[in-house]
């Protein structure tokens, strides 16, 4: 995203900018009221977006983190670039339009009037539409060069067939799928850490649903991908996902997602925790079978809660052996590991390459947060730390 000043008058930027601690406080409000008249007046969006999110509110914060982020940098829009660039890979992956944007905006604002109890000739009702939609100009700029980059690198937009080819249980929580494209011209060209969607048709309320699923490996050769995808007892989906059986067709998005090497850092450390192994695992092997990065400059933990529940621990372990790379195994319960507990920053000051690499983690959120914590204590910075995380915000909440 250029850095490029906006074209809103300072009155207006005035007025959205004054706008933000109003969104920071009630945001959350705004966004549950603006997704009911979405739905409401356009039931069919139930097929896009992820029911679970909307039940749970997750998606209602996520949209209040980034419409506050909006008017707090309404004046130079690419200080919203990470927001942007995350956002836009999720959109490509469910399907979203251009033409939808307009749509939203409509009742978007009809929902900051109702409860930010604006007049009728309040200016942000004026002000508010000019800024949303240059920040739809570039969601809709961002969303159509990875477009254009899917169609020349995959050969596919949107979503495409995929047989299920083979299935094996990892934990008893834990299955892993296979998946072959029945198109002859998708071609399986991947990025470790990456995400594809899977569609599946009317699996709840009669409505279609799409979840993200990290591609947990892949091979170009033989034209197949695999996800690994943990149940969840609350699930709307991953139950369904389970039940699938060798044969069975799904729909796919092509690849998206912006967790992955850093092709700058000179090494590479890895933390995982349960089903974060997934993209973890993706992007060791390309680091080694793709880019040739060397044994010493990698090294690996994987953590869970028990040896039982250690999803692709086996498969992890012997890519490990095979190329001489430095894997260290952490059990809440259990001393068959290097560690009984849970990590701290003593052991990942003693385990990881703290000085020059790139430290790459993914896991529930709770981890996740203590993990950054615990590296940034470290002297870790920023720019060396890289997450990803699963469901509708970016943030790292605390357990």
């Amino acid at each position: 995203m250029s850095n490029a000043q906006s074209p809103l008058s300072v009155a207006d930027l005035a007025v959205v900018k004054a706008l933000a601690p109003k969104l920071k406080a009630h945001g959350a409000a705004v966004t549950e009221n603006f997704y009911g008249r979405l739905f409401a007046a356009h039931p069919e969006l139930n097929h896009m977006f992820n029911r679970g999110n909307q039940a749970s509110g997750t998606q209602h914060h996520a949209l209040a983190e980034t419409i506050f982020a909006h008017a707090a940098h309404v004046e130079d829009l690419s200080a919203l670039a990470p927001v942007v660039d995350r956002i836009a890979h999720k959109h490509r992956s469910i399907g979203v339009s251009p033409e939808l944007y307009p749509v939203v905006g409509k009742h978007l604002l009809a929902a900051m009037k109702e409860v930010l109890s604006l007049a009728d000739d309040d200016p942000v009702l004026e002000a508010w539409p000019k800024a949303y939609d240059e920040l739809a100009k570039v969601f809709i700029q961002a969303e159509g060069q990875l477009q254009a980059h899917n169609v020349q690198q995959y050969g596919w937009e949107g979503f495409s067939e995929f047989r299920v080819s083979r299935m094996r249980r990892e934990t008893p929580e834990v299955i892993s799928i296979w998946l072959s494209p029945l198109q002859k011209d998708v071609k399986i060209v991947y990025q470790g850490g990456q995400y594809v969607s899977v569609k599946l048709p009317q699996v709840d309320a009669g409505f279609d649903q799409i979840r993200q699923y990290s591609v947990s490996d892949w091979d170009s050769d033989k034209q197949q991908i695999r996800i690994s995808v943990k149940t969840e007892s609350h699930g709307r989906v991953s139950p369904v996902v389970h039940m699938l059986e060798e044969g069975n067709v799904l729909a796919l998005s092509a690849p998206q997602g912006m967790f992955t090497l850093n092709p700058n850092a000179s090494a590479h450390n890895f933390i995982a925790a349960g089903v974060g192994i997934t993209p973890i695992i993706s992007m060791l092997k390309q680091a080694v079978l793709e880019y040739g990065v060397a044994a010493e400059n990698l090294r690996v933990i994987q953590c869970s809660r028990t040896p039982v529940y250690q999803a692709l621990t086996a498969e992890l372990r012997d890519f490990c052996q095979a190329h001489g790379i430095a894997l260290k195994q952490v059990y809440e319960r259990g001393n068959q590991g290097d560690h009984e507990g849970v990590l701290n920053k003593a052991l990942l000051g003693q385990w990881l390459d703290v000085n020059k690499a790139d430290i790459y983690y993914c896991g529930p959120g709770g981890f996740m947060a203590a993990i950054n914590r615990q590296l940034t204590a470290l002297g870790i910075s920023e720019d060396r730390q890289h997450c990803e995380t699963f469901g509708a915000t970016t943030a790292l909440q605390a357990a």
